[in-house]
């Protein structure tokens, strides 16, 4: 799972890529935002999971059924003294910095040796709903610009918006879906208002150990870190007269509190990689 996060760290890497160092804030309060920006239910900040938190995950990836395991990819987390995630990273590849504000809402994403960085700006300084997000990566004048609407005090649509001339312009949009619990269960991006492409998710009723409530993370990690529970089916949607039958799926063995010792994934394809992941904590 480790792997497919360093996927989604990537994403974000090529989503400010164009992206700026040096601007004044963009409102969206010009009537396009307004409204998704303050409805809703403000939620506090939940903490972290129960018990011992997740320090390390060691994972070992196979090209096919039939070929070996590649050397370990180990991954390193640290936490705050109240447990909040303050920094990830993969051993070779730069730190993730997650840093953080006196409520412990996530105020900035920033990565050791990049000049690029997302700065989340809140609706106010008591709410835990972010307004927007400013991506930005070198001297440039402009960044782009994430907002964030809510719907029963979840995030719903995540916009980002791309600068064009003197104006912002709509270049993507995704949108979600929970369950009772709180768990990803469907996302859906949109480019140029066409839609591109979408995964639906199944559970367990495990804790996950990556699990912490933050919402910029719905987008930076997705349904595996800002879910309660374990994912153990993604079944990934792309555009087309039939839709592709391309599945994932995730097992676990678990400890006695009930977190994961180990874990597995593995596409139904004939032929697809799998990776088996060790999980240590505290």
């Amino acid at each position: 799972m480790k792997t497919l996060l360093a996927a989604l760290t990537l994403l974000l890497a090529l989503a400010i890529t164009a992206c700026q160092k040096t601007y004044t804030a963009f409102s969206h309060n010009n009537g396009t935002d307004t409204t998704a920006r303050t409805n809703g239910v403000d939620t506090a900040i939940t903490p972290p999971v129960s018990g011992p938190l997740l320090t390390r995950v060691t994972s070992y990836w196979k090209d096919n059924a039939f070929s070996p395991e590649g050397p370990a990819q180990i991954t390193d987390y640290a936490y705050d003294k109240a447990g909040f995630l303050i920094r990830e990273a993969l051993i070779g590849q730069p730190a993730t910095l997650y840093k953080r504000d006196a409520r412990e809402r996530l105020t900035a994403i920033d990565h050791e040796g990049w000049s690029a960085y997302a700065h989340m700006h809140y609706i106010n300084e008591n709410s835990s709903q972010i307004a927007y997000a400013l991506l930005s990566k070198d001297s440039v004048t402009k960044p782009d610009s994430m907002t964030f609407a809510y719907l029963n005090g979840r995030v719903a649509v995540i916009k980002n918006y791309v600068p064009d001339g003197d104006n912002m312009r709509l270049e993507w949009y995704q949108t979600t879906k929970y369950d009772a619990r709180g768990n990803i269960t469907q996302w859906q991006w949109y480019i140029n208002n066409q839609y591109n492409s979408g995964c639906d998710y199944e559970y367990d009723d495990k804790i996950n150990p990556y699990y912490q409530k933050d919402d910029a993370r719905v987008y930076y990690g997705g349904a595996y870190v800002v879910s309660p529970n374990n994912v153990i089916k993604q079944h990934n949607h792309y555009p087309g007269p039939q839709d592709n039958p391309d599945y994932v799926t995730f097992t676990y063995v678990f400890n006695n509190d009930g977190k994961p010792a180990t874990g597995l994934h593995a596409g139904t394809a004939i032929g697809t990689a799998t990776e088996r992941s060790i999980y240590y904590y505290q």
